[in-house]
């Protein structure tokens, strides 16, 4: 198959229902780059990115005021470039996290097209893109996108040049992984090459491939396309001396970058640690995480581990050991937030694709579809709870119950196996949940945003070159906002502010403070501080007593 996809294929029936749903799907990812942040970690990263466009110093990460080490360049380095074309503003950070997403959809159907066929391709396509971690990627604006992109890209294009002897595939393949490696660290290696050396060992290659001289030009190649970030973090950093950054702990930037930020807390050993965690976690996690194809990708685990113990011949092995290797390590680190897990998906999504119909027993079959149709109704329940308790939303609710039953009329009159006809509802059913989210839900929380409102109130009314917060205030008011900002974690009496503007999350003790006795309250802004969706706050009835406020001073 040529790198890109072929002009003259032509899809049958069932085929064309999978493209169908997608065509209906990825309107919604586009519509997602417009919704403001409500994620701070993503206002964290426009943030930096910001800052090193207006400094123009594209080595060094700060933030208020002060080196900043946690994250590798790479996202930082694209955002900026986004940000020279179309300007500083969340669009400009949130697209090419959704254009990652869309290629990564790309790779996972070449990938699934050259080793199973042209049908399980799109069923791939089609559950990576209706996974609900997916559609929460392209609203969160977090980095998971571009690793999910570099890792199946990366296996994609070594399989390509390394079997069929296509050096240019090879090249590729390293821009991938030092992509990767530069969004995330070193660490994430382990999914790639896990899923090549699995494939390797599994199908029993020669040894003769494994001292191939390849490899050299690989790992050559690989060392040469991360020499930015190494050579970003020694002129930041290392040139001068190992800096205080973690509670005042010398750190090294290239031994944070190689080792300290990934390898050292997968055993608990580096400077940041946590004291427990849980082995399940990622299993009950990918229930949501995954939704709704969990079930069958628990059955498809248990298939592919009897296919190794029995040692049956299988298409490929790459997706088994990319994907379960990474839940196993993720399971047993530390430190686990729910969107790790999502940068193995095109793995997990192909697993499924290649295993359905041919590999479930009968009683496994009648499980999986009993699991699609409860994931179904608890889908449409979702909506209509939603929409009850937040009374909010009941026209696009409606909308959404009549293009269900207008879907199930459309597919129970196709002549498909029931299995398939629960896949598409299934698909169908998470691309309207995320729709009524990403009308309703998303908007409702990005309206209690008070650092956005803040921003947006200042940048319309008075424009202050400075402004100087107190407490809590999120990045989503630096990023927003086109003032300076000076931050003081905690009220001191000693402080002298020289800011026409205060914006403070500390109401009480703020506002009775000498240190604001020359300033007035302007105006008061309601505030969500969750990240997560709360009934409480959904819910009009209740919501004021799970709100904080922003408080905006103005020199008298």
């Amino acid at each position: 198959m040529n790198f890109y996809l072929q002009k003259n294929i032509k899809f049958n029936k069932k085929e064309y229902t999978i493209i169908l749903v997608l065509v209906l799907c990825l309107p919604m990812y586009l519509y997602n780059t417009f919704l403001d942040f409500y994620i701070d970690d993503a206002a964290l990263y426009a943030l930096l990115s910001k800052n090193m466009l207006q400094s123009g110093d594209f080595f060094s990460l700060i933030h208020n005021h002060k080196d900043w080490l946690d994250k590798p360049h790479f996202p930082f380095w694209i955002t900026i470039f986004f940000y020279k074309i179309m300007g500083v503003k969340s669009f400009s950070y949130m697209l090419p996290i959704t254009l990652a997403i869309f290629t990564s959809f790309l790779y996972t159907y070449k990938f699934a097209n050259k080793y199973y066929d042209k049908k399980t391709a799109l069923l791939s396509v089609f559950i990576l893109a209706t996974s609900q971690y997916v559609f929460l990627a392209s609203t969160e604006g977090r980095i998971e996108p571009y690793i999910m992109l570099s890792i199946i890209a990366a296996v994609y294009h070594f399989d390509k040049g390394f079997f069929e002897k296509k050096t240019i595939h090879l090249v590729l393949m390293t821009i991938f992984v030092a992509i990767a490696i530069m969004t995330k660290g070193v660490f994430i290696v382990i999914a790639i090459f896990g899923a090549i050396f699995g494939h390797f060992f599994f199908e029993k290659y020669s040894i003769k491939n494994l001292l191939n001289w390849r490899w050299v030009f690989i790992f050559s190649l690989i060392i040469l396309f991360i020499l930015p970030e190494i050579i970003a973090l020694y002129i930041q950093y290392d040139r001068n001396s190992s800096e205080n950054f973690f509670e005042e702990k010398t750190v090294s930037a290239l031994k944070w970058f190689l080792w300290d930020s990934q390898f050292s807390r997968l055993i608990n050993s580096g400077i940041i640690t946590r004291a427990n965690g849980n082995p399940f976690f990622f299993l009950h996690t990918l229930i949501w995480a995954f939704f709704p194809w969990a079930i069958v990708l628990y059955f498809t685990f248990f298939i592919k581990i009897k296919q190794i113990v029995h040692k049956k011949v299988t298409t490929e092995m790459y997706t088994f050991f990319g994907g379960f290797l990474m839940l196993i390590i993720f399971s047993i680190s530390k430190f686990q937030l729910p969107h790790y897990i999502s940068i193995v998906f095109p793995f997990f999504s192909i697993l499924i694709a290649g295993n359905l119909g041919v590999s479930f027993s009968k009683a496994q079959q009648v499980i999986i579809n009993y699991s699609q149709i409860i994931f179904i109704f608890f889908g449409i329940f979702l909506i209509l709870f939603l929409s009850i308790i937040s009374k909010n939303g009941f026209q696009i609710a409606a909308f959404s119950i009549i293009v269900f039953v207008l879907n199930c009329l459309y597919l129970f009159k196709k002549k498909l196996s029931n299995s398939l006809k629960l896949i598409f509802l299934s698909g169908s059913t998470a691309i309207l949940v995320n729709f009524y989210f990403s009308l309703t839900i998303f908007p409702k929380i990005i309206e209690y945003k008070g650092g956005i409102n803040a921003a947006k109130y200042l940048n319309k009314t008075s424009k202050p070159k400075l402004v100087a917060t107190i407490g809590k205030v999120p990045n989503l008011f630096d990023f927003y906002s086109d003032s300076n900002t000076i931050k003081y974690k905690k009220i001191d009496e000693n402080i002298v502010i020289n800011a026409d503007f205060v914006l403070t999350h500390l109401a009480d003790s703020i506002s009775k403070s000498i240190v604001l006795k020359d300033y007035e309250v302007v105006k008061i802004f309601p505030h969500y501080d969750s990240e997560n969706i709360d009934l409480y706050f959904l819910n009009p009835t209740k919501r004021n007593k799970h709100l904080s406020e922003f408080i905006l001073y103005k020199r008298k």
